[in-house]
C-alpha cells in the first residue's frame, strides 16, 4: 500500500486493517475472480479499508460503496481522498438521494458475479 490510511484510536479499525492488508484475508477468494474486474459493489464499506484494497488488487475496476453509519461514511470519504484513486469511485448512503440506487452497467448484457 503506497497511501497511508486514516485509522481511528479505540475502534475495531486497526483489526480491520491487519485482516486486510497484514494477513491478507480477502486474497484466496480474489484470486479465484474471474478477470477482468470492470466493476465491484461493496456493500457497507465501513471507513473504505475494503475499498482501497479493491483499488490496489483491481486499478480499473469502477468500485460503487455503500456505507450507510455516518461517521464511518466520513472516515471511508477521507480514507479514499488519501488514497490518491478518486476515478471510478462512487460512494453512496442510504440518506444522500431521494431514491432508491439505480446503477446501470451500460453495454453490459451478462455479467460474471464473484462473491468475496
Amino acid at each position: 500500500m503506497g497511501h497511508p490510511l486514516f485509522v481511528r484510536p479505540h475502534t475495531s479499525d486497526i483489526a480491520v486493517v491487519q485482516e486486510l492488508f497484514w494477513e491478507k484475508a480477502y486474497l484466496p477468494a480474489v484470486q479465484r475472480c474471474p478477470r477482468p474486474v470492470k466493476a465491484i459493489l461493496d456493500l457497507g464499506g465501513n471507513v473504505g479499508y475494503s475499498v482501497r484494497f479493491w483499488q490496489e488488487q483491481f486499478p480499473d475496476a469502477e468500485i460503487v460503496v455503500v456505507e450507510p453509519d455516518p461517521g464511518n461514511y466520513r472516515q471511508l470519504r477521507k480514507n479514499i481522498e488519501i488514497g490518491g484513486r478518486r476515478s471510478g469511485f462512487k460512494p453512496f448512503t442510504p440518506w444522500s438521494q431521494p431514491s432508491p440506487a439505480r446503477r446501470s452497467w451500460t453495454g453490459q448484457r451478462t455479467a460474471r458475479v464473484c462473491f468475496v
